[in-house]
């Protein structure tokens, strides 16, 4: 049997239905199985975390969306009381205590294009 992932999508979010449909095709090719909920306000939110406690096997991994960005500390406090293993899209969820983030560092992002403008207002080309 194929182990199981849960991702969590706001379904509102303006970029869910790509999101929705890349994560199914990499979940096939990594023969996974998807279980995809969804939530738009905090009371969904907390309804998640409660049913996946019952289904404690299973990791989370949730979508990058402002809504969910906005509330990361919500998000890190109801995986830690439920006992689940998520994965966030930013850093900021590991400083205040989430396990683990896939997502880019975005300093290290706005530092590189600084330096790429630098040399482009001097006059260098960037390759």
């Amino acid at each position: 049997m194929a182990p199981t992932i849960a991702v969590l999508v706001n379904p509102t979010g303006p970029a869910t239905l790509e999101f929705t449909k890349n994560i199914q095709v990499a979940a096939e090719g990594l023969k996974l199985n998807l279980h995809i909920l969804h939530a738009t306000n905090d009371i969904e939110l907390i309804e998640v975390f409660a049913s996946l406690s019952e289904q404690r096997s299973m990791p989370l991994f949730l979508q990058s969306d402002p809504f969910f960005n906005s509330r990361q500390e919500l998000l890190v406090a109801l995986a830690a009381r439920h006992r689940l293993v998520a994965c966030y899209d930013l850093r900021d969820f590991v400083r205040i205590g989430g396990l683990i983030s896939y997502g880019a560092s975005f300093a290290d992002a706005y530092r590189q294009a600084g330096m790429y403008s630098g040399k482009v207002l001097n006059g260098r080309q960037t390759r």
